[in-house]
């Protein structure tokens, strides 16, 4: 089977993505489908669009195509076991993010600077790393992520403090990860508070489809009382690099596989997700922004690594406020 497609974070997860090559443990599911489209076609009565064998073959593959988010943040995420095929047609290994990163010290120096302290939620947390040095900066930190592999994972700091969800599927109370409960379980201990006074999410917003991206979004503005930081993937402007945004149930373009391999089906231009920050009336603190910057700048290892720029790093206030 070709290189396929699913999303999901997610998370710092979350989210965000991109399985290839069929998944086993679902061929089943598929089989049990086309038995059931099989048994049923074509359905009697006065349906006008009924499910013939064509649509359960569009339909198998659409599932094939497209793979739940939380199903791309296995450990083999994380642990440099995705493979993905290069522009020569070569085998190349996915090394995936690390769970624990000391360049997020720095980080949490900055934004302790620049956000007020109290609540955090941090939405794609991955282990916790970044969470973990906000705390000790005097904040009070919560995580959401998609991959349980990365919640057992996490740092000692933050346990008991991150909840399982795929926030595409908007989930209406946040609780800890408890291994004894099952995935969506919400009898789980305590629940999170409502809402928080900072938002945090850095390499999230690329790993959401496009098709969620305007519902999962509003559900992330519900959390947060006032202030918001996002760390988002983009791309230039210029006519030799697009913008790549993948479809559900889609085949991704083979260049484009290194791309979704990490999860991002989502990857626009700072322009583009300025106007999208804009459309949900909130305000962007270039001030901040550029005071984030020259921190950045003054700090030898954190000036020398790619994605925290100035054209990926958003500060954002609700207007209504």
């Amino acid at each position: 089977m070709e290189s396929s497609v699913a999303v999901l974070k997610c998370d710092g997860a979350y989210a965000g993505h991109v399985c290839f090559n069929a998944v086993e443990h679902v061929e089943h599911f598929y089989e049990r489908v086309r038995m059931w489209c099989e048994e049923h076609t074509p359905w009697s009565g006065h349906y006008e669009d009924h499910l013939n064998n064509t649509r359960c073959d569009d339909l198998l593959q659409k599932l094939r195509n497209e793979i739940k988010y939380k199903d791309h943040y296995t450990s083999d995420y994380f642990t440099g076991k995705k493979t993905y095929t290069d522009h020569e047609g070569k085998t190349q290994t996915y090394h995936g993010p690390s769970l624990a990163w000391e360049g997020f010290q720095p980080i949490a120096n900055a934004l302790a600077g620049l956000l007020p302290k109290g609540t955090l939620l941090d939405i794609g947390c991955s282990g916790g790393d970044l969470a973990r040095y906000l705390q000790r900066k005097g904040f009070d930190p919560y995580g959401v992520e998609i991959s349980e592999y990365a919640i057992q994972n996490c740092v000692p700091e933050m346990k008991g403090r991150i909840a399982l969800v795929d926030i595409t599927e908007i989930p209406k109370m946040l609780f800890p990860y408890d291994k004894n409960f099952a995935w969506g379980d919400e009898r789980a201990l305590e629940p999170f508070p409502d809402q928080f006074d900072t938002v945090i999410a850095t390499d999230l917003l690329e790993h959401i489809y496009q098709e969620d991206l305007d519902k999962t979004f509003d559900w992330i503005l519900s959390k947060t009382e006032e202030w918001l930081f996002f760390c988002v993937a983009t791309v230039d402007e210029n006519p030799h690099k697009a913008e790549f945004v993948a479809k559900k149930g889609e085949p991704i373009p083979k260049e484009y596989e290194a791309t979704a391999v990490s999860g991002h089906v989502n990857v626009r231009t700072f322009r583009w997700w300025a106007k999208f920050f804009e459309s949900k009336n909130l305000e962007i603190d270039y001030k901040r922004m550029y005071l984030f910057q020259i921190k950045r700048e003054m700090d030898k290892a954190w000036r020398n690594t790619a994605g925290w720029n100035m054209t990926t790093t958003f500060f954002l206030r609700k207007k209504d406020v």
